[in-house]
């Protein structure tokens, strides 16, 4: 799947962001062929934050949240599932393939 086969830009959802996740933020957030629509934090203190002001790029519009079925509920189509070995549930989210 690519934007130029579903003819719009793909929702993205960033999962984690630590180290790797926030330049990932950063890539996507200015690219013409995705959309960034949620972001997963597992910090209390990052939680309804600017995904972008967590990331350092500044305000992107996304609110940053720890509610895993508030992530879901995004239909989007794509997750970026870039959280640390130390943060991961002990039974990673399985999603199905659409």
């Amino acid at each position: 799947m690519s934007a130029s086969t579903v003819g719009r830009p793909l929702r993205v959802v960033q999962w984690a962001t630590g180290n790797v996740g926030r330049h990932a933020v950063a890539a996507m957030v200015d690219h013409p062929e995705l959309e960034v629509v949620g972001g997963l934090v597992y910090a209390a203190d990052k939680h309804g934050r600017d995904l972008g002001d967590i990331c350092g790029i500044g305000p992107v519009g996304i609110t940053a949240t720890t509610d895993r079925d508030a992530i879901v509920a995004l239909d989007a189509d794509c997750v970026l599932y870039m959280a640390a070995p130390s943060t991961l549930p002990p039974d990673p989210p399985v999603t199905e393939h659409r």
